[in-house]
């Protein structure tokens, strides 16, 4: 019997517009509680969501035929409509474009945050540069080639 097997899970950011704060602690549970029924609602699988006042973060499953920029644009235009009617703020609006990154199976097990290390206050801008971090692997976990001097490759010790 032929099938297709897959295991596609993505850590995704965006922010509010401007980073403004909009989401008080009190707001948050019934913000993710939506983001996660809207991907849900669309086919995708949501493992958790969390966030902050002004960004939140998601990790999702989402099938082969799923298309990543599709499916944002659908989670920040439905969430937009219902902020802005639960908090009564027309001006509420997502920044432009997202951060994702592709989590492996055994990663999305062990994650006991989305964001590990950054306070509930911190803000978008100084999560961002950690989880590029997070996404990238050290070289002494992967071992790289490394460009010398030249344009020869070295292998990294």
């Amino acid at each position: 019997m032929p099938s297709t097997h897959s295991s596609l899970i993505f850590h995704v950011v965006f922010s509010s517009k401007e980073r403004e704060v909009w989401f008080p602690p009190d707001f948050r549970p019934r913000l993710h509680a939506y983001l996660g029924g809207i991907i849900r609602n669309s086919g995708g699988t949501a493992y958790a969501v969390g966030g902050t006042g002004d960004h939140v973060h998601l990790l999702i499953g989402l099938k082969p035929t799923d298309v990543i920029p599709d499916l944002i644009r659908v989670v920040k235009a439905e969430s937009s409509k219902w902020i802005k009617g639960e908090l009564n703020r027309t001006a509420f609006a997502w920044q432009d474009g997202y951060g994702v990154f592709s989590v492996s199976t055994s990663g999305a097990r062990i994650m006991g945050t989305l964001c590990p290390g950054v306070a509930p206050t911190a803000t978008f801008g100084a999560s961002l540069p950690g989880l590029r971090r997070q996404a990238l692997p050290s070289q002494a976990a992967f071992p790289l080639p490394l460009p010398r001097a030249g344009g020869a490759v070295a292998r990294a010790a």
